[in-house]
C-alpha cells in the first residue's frame, strides 16, 4: 500500500485489529503522523537475486520489524546514527546502509558510501507515529478532549500526507543524480523478505 492508503486502512478495516493489539497490553493509540517514502537499502555491490541478501551487512538508524525479517532473511543487521553508520560503510564493516525516508539520504548523501539504492523499501511503506495513552487515562478524559485529540492526529497526518507528496519527487530525483544505480528490489529478493515477514511477524 501506499502511505495514503495505509492510512486509510489504519481508519477504516484495519482499526478494530489496531486497537485491539494496544488494549491487549493496557493501552489505546491512536496514528497521529506518516512517513513517506522510504529507501530499502544503499549497497556497495548489487542485490540480484534473493541469495544476496544473506551477503547484506546492513547498518540502519532505526531498526524495528524490519531488522527482524532481515535478520529471518539471513542478513546481519548494525543499528547506529547515520554519522556513525557512513563510518562503519566506508570503512568495510558494513556492504549496505538504510536511513529511511527519502530526505534523510539526500541530506546525508548516502550515496558517498554505497552506490546502488533500492526503493521503495517494501518493508516499509510507511512508518506511522503513535499518540499512546494507558487505558485508564484515556477514559478518564472528556468526549470532547478526545474528539480534539482525534482532529488534531487526522490533521497532521493530512498535513504530512501532502508535504510529502509534494517532497518526495525532489528529494528521488537528487538521489537518482547521485547513485550509480537506482531500482526496486527484485521480485524474488521481494518474495524472500516477504517469506521471512510472514514467518517474523
Amino acid at each position: 500500500m501506499t502511505a495514503a492508503e495505509h492510512m486509510h486502512w489504519l481508519s477504516s478495516a484495519g482499526s478494530s485489529a489496531y486497537r485491539a493489539a494496544y488494549e491487549r497490553i493496557g493501552l489505546i493509540g491512536t496514528p497521529c503522523g506518516v512517513i513517506d517514502g522510504q529507501v530499502f537499502a544503499w549497497t556497495q555491490k548489487p542485490i540480484n537475486q534473493r541469495s544476496d541478501l544473506k551477503t547484506l551487512r546492513i547498518g540502519m538508524m532505526a531498526p524495528g520489524l524490519s531488522a527482524a525479517v532481515l535478520l529471518e532473511s539471513g542478513a546481519q543487521v548494525r543499528a547506529s546514527s547515520p554519522a556513525a553508520l557512513h563510518v562503519m560503510a566506508l570503512s568495510g564493516a558494513l556492504n549496505a546502509v538504510s536511513l529511511g525516508p527519502y530526505r534523510v539520504d539526500l541530506k546525508m548523501r548516502t550515496h558517498q558510501v554505497a552506490g546502488h539504492v533500492y526503493a521503495p523499501n517494501p518493508l516499509a511503506r510507511a512508518a506511522v507515529p503513535d499518540l499512546i495513552f494507558s487505558l485508564k487515562r484515556w477514559k478518564a478524559l472528556s468526549n470532547g478532549a478526545r474528539e480534539a485529540i482525534q482532529s488534531s492526529c487526522d490533521q497532521t497526518i493530512q498535513a504530512a500526507l501532502s508535504s510529502q507528496a509534494a517532497a518526495n519527487p525532489q528529494s528521488l530525483e537528487g538521489l537518482a543524480e547521485d547513485a550509480q544505480t537506482f531500482q526496486p528490489l527484485p521480485d524474488a529478493a521481494i518474495k524472500h523478505l516477504f517469506e521471512a515477514w510472514r514467518r517474523t511477524a
